[in-house]
């Protein structure tokens, strides 16, 4: 929460979670300018290919079973 949110008045939260969920809300982007919808959908896909690449990193990282992430994680 708060400090995710920029509200450093209030105490550190133990866990904190950003959650970006690609294909939610690409219907509701406007029509202009119209480059916007394509840049925000490979922005999307680019994030998914990080968070696939971040999970084989900590998987090597920490001696876990190729793919251990990934499925904990679930797809998307």
């Amino acid at each position: 929460g708060a400090q995710l949110l920029g509200d450093f008045t209030k105490p550190d939260d133990l866990v904190e979670s950003l959650t970006y969920r690609p294909h939610e809300g690409l219907e509701r982007l406007p029509d202009r300018p119209p480059e916007l919808r394509p840049a925000v959908q490979e922005f999307g896909e680019r994030v998914a290919r990080f968070r696939e690449v971040l999970n084989c990193a900590c998987d090597l990282a920490l001696g876990q079973d190729e793919g251990f992430f990934a499925s904990k994680c679930g797809k998307g």
